[in-house]
Order: C-alpha cells, then structure tokens, then sequence
C-alpha cells in the first residue's frame, strides 16, 4: 500500500484535487436533497398515508428525525475531506483551510442557535410558519430543540426546521414512550355534561320527578336525585346499567352532588311498576315543554307547521331472562319500543311520547293512545299551528286516523295495497299523472336502485269501508309510482294495469298540493333516525330482566335525547340538527382538569377545540342561568 501512495508530487495534487472535487459534489448533492425533502409535495401519498389537509399537516417526528441525523452524514464526509487534505498537502497549508472550515461552522451554529430559538426576527419565522398555512407544529419545534441540545454542533438549519408540511407523510406516530397512572382525581372526561344538566335543572327536572314520582320502598327513596342521574349517566353515553358507574370518576364528584352507584340505580329501577311509568311519563311530557318555552329553536315554527311522526322498532335481547320479550314482525327476538317525535320544517326531531311493548306486539297496538298523549305534549311545547300525524302502513286503520283528528291534527298516513287501493288507483286517468323530478336521488328498497324521477296522482277515496258508515273516512288518496324495470317483479295478483309501475299510496287530509304533500309525507323517514340514534345511545341494550325497568329506562332515554338536542339547539346552528352521536362527541365527552383559583372552581379544557365555540355557548348559557337562579 505504501507503494502505491508514494507517486510523484503532481500525481498526489491531482488525486487530492479529484478528492476534493467528489466530496464537494456529494456535498452539493446533500444539500439539494435536503432542500427538496423540505419542501416538494408529493404527487400521490404512499400506502397507509394520508393525503387529508386536516390530516396531514405536521411533519411527522420519524421524518424529523431522519432530517436531524442527516447532517451527521455531511459533518461526516467534511472529516474525511479534512483528513484527506491532512494526509496530502502541506501541513502548513491546513491551517488556513481549518479557519475558513471553523468559521463556517460557527456560522452555521449562531443561525441554527437563533431559528430553533425562535428569537429570529419576526417576518423570516413568521414567513416559513405561514407557507404552512396555520400548521406549524410546537411539539415538532420542541423536538428539533432537544436535539440541538444533544447535537449543537450540527448544522440543523440545513435540514429546514420550519418546512411546510408535506402531504403524503405519515401523520400519526406516537414518538415516545410512556408510562400512564389513574391518579389524578381532578380530571374529567365528559365537562359538557355540566352545562346540560344545569339545563336539565332550569327545565326543572328534580321538581319534576320530586312531584310526579312516587316509588315506595328504600329503591324509590331520594328519586329526586336516581332519575336525574339515570338521565345525565345516558347523556355522557351510557347504555347499561353498568356503565353508569362513568358518573363517579376523577372530579365528577365536585361537579355534580347526590351521584350514586350503579347497582343503586338498577335497583331503583327494578322497583318500578306500571303506574310509576306512567308518572315518569308525565314528567318527561312537562320536561320536554319547558324545554321548548327556554330554548326557543329547539321547535323552532311550531307555531306554523309542526308534524308528528310515529313508528316503532325491535330491540334485539338474547336470553329468556328478559320480561316480555317475543318475536316481532322482524322475526327477531326482543321488545317493541314505540315512539313519537316532535318535528318541524327548521327544527330537528325530539321525542313527544314512548312506549314500551312485549315484542310480539302489533306495530298499531295501543299507537291510538300514544299518538294523543303526544298530541297534548305538543302542544304545550308549542305547537299550536297546523300538525300532521304521519306514519307508515303498519299504522293505516280508523283508531290511529280517529285519534288524529280527536287531537285537532291531520294525517298522512301509507295506505296499503289491498284490493279497494288499487281498484282506486287503476281509475285514475292517465292524463292526471304529473311528472316530478327529485332533487336528490333515493334508494327504492323494493326495486333495488336509485330513482330520480316519478310520477304523482290522487283521487278522492273512503277508506275503513268494512266498518260501520258513521266510522268512514273520505280524504285523498295521494299516489306516486315509479316504472319498474322489471315487470315481472310485480306482486302477485296485481292487475295488468299496475303491473308496469311500482305504486305508493298515501291517505291523507293534509290542506297541502298534492306534489308538496306526497313530499311532505316522504320526510316521514325522519323518526328513523331519532330509532337510529336510541340504538346507537342509550337503547343499544334493555339492561334489565324487568319489564318496567327497562319501561323506565325507555322513558328516561328519551329525555336524555331530548335534553341533548336542547344543548346541540344552544351551541350552534350546525349542532342544532346534528346526530345525538355527534354532539356527544363534539360537546360532551370532552376531558377537562378541575382547578379552584381564588376560591372559586374552574375547568381546565384541551387547547385547540375544534368546537371551542359552541361549547363555551352552551357553558355561557348555564352559567348565566345558574347565576340568575341564584
């Protein structure tokens, strides 16, 4: 090796020379790339990445790290240039070439020094932060921090500290380790709770179960403070008795007084029998009203147009434990849980009246009942104009349209395809078909597409012939059809007439054109969601064995739903119609640190609150509240 090293002088300055040449491109080359890595977004992300702007905003850590050890590299191949000139050249030629390369690096260190600092003058950070569109990362910063600390002779500055982000990146990392405690008894996890419940307060819901309620027996005792827990522990998200136990955690016990434990709660429900249902009833009636007289939107046009809405659904149980339980129309078995709900043009559903049944109960059985309870608990919260009972064809009989109109109400109800519907509907001329057009497309369960466009006609029509004359009713029969693509698919013993289009009859006395109150009748689907809402809530079981416990807990479901639709109604427009789920997520179960400053509690929430501002007013509102109550 020596040998080969001792060439002439010039042969070691042309080496030294090409030496020098390939370590200055590969440096030159290492900065292009860090440049490029900085600041190229990708034209499509990899798989498993995100390419979301809400996504994908901060440079991920393990990215960070990467640009952090990458100068290593260049420090790396300075040395071996220095070592290089060292071995080659005059050692008394070094020296110069030493104090320009420390001097650089001295540089290099009081500009990284200022960056990471962020003492920098403000318009170069703030240009970098802004290139970023709002997505500057403190914790990346703090990352880049700790690593000059450990590495303060690296010239960081290089790597683009402050780069926008890039999509495509992972997004989702976790860049530490760590070690969790439950040890802080002044955390909460669901602060909206509070604001909620002081408007379960206002609406007077304590004295309401306090004058109402009258269970014996120690279960029934204080049911003042049972049922407004039952109802909060539903709220937070509850959906078994169990899991009430939420109520009891970290700070809750500051929050709120008078919590109990689950088994208390399940144990004051199982005392329950039907007339203590029936009271409880009555209380979520009156509740429901003072909802609507102190949140004004909440029925917001009742006064105009409102619409009751009734149907029913199946809740699945297993086991044969369970009180009252059988196969419905769905062939599932379980318990029959029957509602109505309050709705109007501009203001989302809330729930009017419940029942629960055994779970071979008919979908009409006791409907005549409940639609006129729900009829009174309409109007006292306000809706006091024109009201119009829809419901499908399990409900198309004389109680539930003699029920109707006992109430004051008209209605819109599915009329079956029996054999006087359909000789009525083959009458109708084919000239009296007008033609619509849906602004959006909808899903035809029966035909198995979507449909854009149909064709409307009505023709008067008495229905409940069988019974006797003085219980006839003559209204309108109101038909939409739609062609069918497959003739062959119709029902049987449907003339050739029918045979071509799909029929859809509604018998109804709304004072509405005939176009707007086929429409009308259509927006009948949105009980579905309110059922929808229940089972993915607080219905997703019947948690007890008793039948009227989980009446009970039916009952107390509603209220739930009803005081968080008050609470989306007071946080904002969008929160107002929003799914139960939603404002849940987004209002109640948000985590919160308790803290008593100055003798008086505050609550500590998570910086950054995408909703920030409807939360604060729906707090502003409770608090205001509880301050003029006191």
């Amino acid at each position: 090796m020596e040998d080969v090293l001792r060439f002439s002088g010039g042969r070691r300055k042309d080496v030294v020379e090409v030496l020098e040449m390939v370590v200055t491109g590969l440096m030159f080359v290492f900065v292009l790339t860090i440049i490029f890595k900085s600041w190229a977004r990708p034209t499509a992300p990899r798989a498993g990445h995100s390419r979301d702007p809400e996504v994908a905003v901060d440079r991920p850590i393990e990215g960070a790290r990467v640009m952090i050890w990458g100068p290593t590299l260049f420090v790396a191949i300075f040395a071996v240039f220095v070592a290089t000139r060292m071995a080659y050249e005059n050692v008394q030629e070094f020296p110069d070439f030493l104090a320009y390369g420390l001097l650089l690096a001295a540089g290099i260190e009081l500009v990284l020094y200022l960056c990471v600092t962020r003492v920098f003058v403000g318009p170069v950070l703030e240009t970098f932060i802004q290139r970023s569109e709002g997505t500057y990362n403190e914790e990346l910063e703090a990352f880049y921090v700790r690593e000059y600390q450990r590495f303060s002779r690296i010239p960081l500055v290089l790597a683009g500290v402050f780069a926008p982000a890039a999509e495509g990146h992972p997004v989702v990392r976790v860049s530490h380790s760590f070690a969790a405690d439950f040890d802080d008894p002044n955390l909460v996890s669901t602060a909206g709770l509070l604001p909620v419940m002081g408007l379960a307060e206002e609406a007077g819901l304590h004295e309401l179960v306090a004058d109402r309620l009258t269970v014996a027996g120690p279960a029934g005792s204080n049911a003042a403070a049972k049922v407004p827990a039952l109802v909060a522990g539903m709220v937070a998200g509850a959906d078994s008795i169990t899991d009430l136990g939420l109520l009891r955690h970290g700070g809750m016990s500051r929050l709120f007084s008078g919590l109990r434990a689950p088994t208390t709660l399940g144990t004051h429900l199982r005392a329950y029998t039907f007339g203590h249902v029936r009271q409880l009833d009555a209380v979520a009636s009156r509740l429901l009203a003072n909802l609507a007289d102190r949140v004004p939107g909440l029925v917001a046009g009742a006064d105009q147009v409102a619409y009751l809405d009734v149907d029913d659904t199946i809740r699945e149980t297993h086991g044969y434990a369970k009180q009252g339980t059988g196969y419905g129309y769905s062939g599932v078995r379980g318990l029959n849980a029957q509602l109505a709900t309050l709705s109007t043009p501009s203001a989302a559903p809330v729930i009017a009246a419940t029942r629960l049944r055994r779970g071979a109960a008919a979908s009409a059985h006791g409907a005549a009942r409940l639609i006129a309870e729900a009829l009174a608990t309409a109007k006292k919260a306000g809706a006091t104009g024109t009201i119009t009972v829809r419901a499908d064809s399990a409900y198309y009989n004389r109680d539930v349209v003699a029920a109707a109109q006992a109430g004051g109400a008209h209605f819109s109800i599915t009329a079956r395809m029996d054999p006087a519907v359909t000789a009525a509907i083959s009458r109708i001329p084919e000239q009296e078909w007008v033609g619509i057009e849906y602004p959006h497309a909808i899903f035809d369960e029966e035909e198995g597409r979507w449909i854009s466009d149909a064709e409307v006609a009505e023709v008067p029509y008495t229905a409940f012939t069988s019974r006797r004359k003085a219980e006839h009713v003559t209204a309108r029969l109101i038909v939409r059809r739609v062609r069918r693509l497959n003739p062959a698919t119709a029902p049987a013993g449907q003339d050739e007439l029918l045979a071509a289009h799909r029929h859809h009859a509604v018998f109804t006395d709304s004072p509405l054109a005939m176009i707007e109150a086929e429409s009308s009748h259509r927006d009948h689907a949105v009980v579905e969601q309110v059922i929808a809402d229940l089972k993915a809530g607080p219905l997703a079981h019947m948690p007890s064995g008793v039948f009227t416990a989980n009446a009970a807990w039916l009952v107390c479901a509603a209220m739930a739903f009803n005081l968080t639709r008050a609470a989306g109604v007071i946080a904002s427009r969008r929160h107002g119609r929003a799914r139960a789920a939603t404002i849940r997520a987004q209002l109640i179960q948000v985590p919160a640190r308790i803290a008593n400053h100055a003798r008086r509690w505050r609550l500590h929430l998570p910086t950054r609150w995408p909703w920030q501002t409807a939360w604060e007013n729906l707090f502003r509102r409770a608090h205001e509240t509880a301050t003029a109550i006191a």
